[in-house]
């Protein structure tokens, strides 16, 4: 029977306590960094002219938007890791695109 590794979305769920009989499990979570792009689009504003915001509201990999947290000591493979590792690397790159 093959492992199953899981990939939370929106907080690291780590140190959730839901997640507790999930932890040798969690491979990752996909975050989101809404304070640091409403803090970048707010200092924006208040310098300039609201036409003028940088749009950083478009949370991505390149901007700090989101991102994948630490793997907190989940075993898995090299292989996988390096995997997630091409993935993201292509994702920025615009290789691979998301939607």
């Amino acid at each position: 029977l093959q492992k199953i590794h899981l990939i939370f979305t929106d907080s690291d769920w780590w140190f959730d306590p839901a997640a507790e009989k999930f932890k040798d499990q969690i491979l990752t979570s996909a975050t989101v960094n809404l304070v640091g792009l409403i803090y970048a689009d707010t200092l924006a504003a208040l310098q300039a002219s609201f036409s003028d915001l940088p749009s950083t509201l478009v949370a991505n990999l390149s901007n700090g938007g989101t991102g994948l947290t630490a793997t907190h000591g989940t075993s898995f493979s090299v292989s996988l890791a390096n995997e997630l590792a091409q993935l993201t690397k292509d994702i920025n790159s615009g290789k691979v695109t998301t939607k």
